[in-house]
């Protein structure tokens, strides 16, 4: 009589669920670059003109009077406040003279 071997256990294997993926492999994936590369033409930017730095310049020098009027004490506040609007009043016109 033929003697037949004992069938070999299958090995225990513990079934994990799958972890979700992490923040920062989502983030990855996110932030991968599109399968499409975008054909942008980057144009150099043209110099800036000498109305347009003017009116930068205006609208630093305004904005430097919006810093000094919050730096001022309440009794100069009024003055600096006088000369924050002005300074903005010429920025606008300037633009509105530009467009």
């Amino acid at each position: 009589a033929a003697a037949s071997a004992p069938a070999p256990e299958p090995a225990t294997v513990e079934a994990k669920p799958p972890e979700p993926p992490s923040a920062e492999a989502e983030a990855a994936a996110a932030s991968a670059p599109a399968s499409e590369p975008a054909a942008a033409v980057i144009e150099p930017p043209e110099p800036p003109s000498a109305e347009v730095e003017e009116q930068v310049e205006l609208y630093k020098a305004a904005q430097a009077a919006v810093a000094h009027v919050e730096a001022c004490s309440s009794a100069e506040k009024a003055a600096a406040w006088a000369r924050c609007e002005q300074a903005w009043e010429a920025a606008l016109r300037g633009q509105a003279a530009g467009a």
